[in-house]
């Protein structure tokens, strides 16, 4: 794994305690395709990320935080919202990666909270995104 991508997921790791409906824009096909995360619920994302071998869990201020490694350059991030977030049960997937030197995120949501909450979960990992690529910036 490259030293950015290592990194970054240190990042994010440190900075998940901060999701909707569906993902925006998803609005076609199954309902593992829809949510953008490649399950139908966020029961099932967990189960199957907690048995997959080779991922790492752990819990961070009652978040289950799951590592997924896809290939040497990139890893997913899973984060699940404690029964206590207003936006339970909910799934945050983000999958980091390097391109052209610098760090990317690409992250994908299923929330299946009330509406607000979800929003409001999803504004708050977009803005743990945003600082962390900024400290990668500022940290060149």
């Amino acid at each position: 794994m490259t030293r950015i991508v290592r990194w970054a997921l240190l990042g994010l790791v440190a900075v998940a305690a901060a999701c909707t409906g569906r993902a925006p824009g998803t609005d076609s096909g199954s309902d593992a395709a829809r949510s953008g995360i490649g399950y139908a619920t966020v029961a099932e994302a967990l189960a199957a990320l907690r048995a997959k071998p080779g991922n790492e869990v752990a819990e961070q201020d009652g978040w289950t935080i799951i590592q997924e490694p896809e290939s040497d350059k990139s890893i997913a991030l899973w984060s699940f919202a404690p029964t206590a977030d207003p936006a339970h049960p909910a799934a945050v997937k983000r999958v980091v990666f390097e391109k052209d030197g610098s760090v990317q995120i690409e992250m994908n949501v299923l929330c299946e909270a009330a509406k607000e909450a979800c929003d409001q979960l999803v504004r708050d990992f977009q803005g743990l995104n945003d600082r962390m690529k900024q400290d990668f910036e500022d940290g060149r």
